[in-house]
């Protein structure tokens, strides 16, 4: 449906790639593809590392990363086949969700890391962020995401009182755990 879609906006218009695009990212399948499919090891690390801000020159950090990768896995230049990886739910089992979690806590759990520390600031408008605020803040600053109602309960339970850096590196801890943040 949707190719056929995009055919005959090729041929109505003789080809303007334009007005093809506009159809192909206006579309409700297109709308409907976002966040549904599991991130590869590769991609969750480097979201995390651009979430928490500390990775400034790879080379000291890359074998760490390579192993945290592998551990997900995910060994970076040694796919499983010529095919390359797999994409998909594979990604998640018990002990590779453990892995993502471990990482992500080490990576976004200290109050002292560049992105924690930047997104505090954006929401500390002269003193500590409402429960609301932080939950909807961290969930911007982590995707932009959309949690489900579940999720935002659970997230803005974890909004507890402390000093306004903690609470937001708890709650980017809890965000980056959240299903929602393991998909594309």
């Amino acid at each position: 449906d949707a190719i056929d879609q995009l055919a005959s906006v090729f041929l109505e218009t003789e080809g303007d790639l334009r007005k093809v695009m506009r159809t192909l990212l206006s579309s409700d399948s297109f709308k409907q593809a976002q966040f549904s499919k599991v991130k590869s090891p590769a991609e969750f690390v480097a979201g995390v590392l651009k979430l928490s801000g500390t990775l400034q020159d790879p080379a000291p950090l890359m074998g760490a990363l390579q192993a945290a990768m592998g551990a997900m896995g995910q060994k970076l230049m040694d796919p499983p086949s010529v095919e390359g990886w797999h994409t998909g739910k594979e990604w998640i089992d018990g002990g590779t969700l453990m892995e993502r979690v471990n990482f992500a806590v080490q990576q976004v759990g200290n109050p002292e890391s560049p992105g924690t520390q930047s997104v505090a600031a954006r929401l500390a408008n002269g003193g500590s962020a409402p429960a609301e605020t932080l939950v909807e803040g961290c969930l911007e600053a982590a995707g932009p995401l959309e949690a489900s109602d579940e999720t935002r309960e659970a997230l803005l339970a974890g909004a507890s009182a402390g000093e306004h850096g903690e609470r937001v590196a708890r709650m980017l801890t809890l965000v980056v755990a959240t299903p929602e943040y393991q998909f594309a």
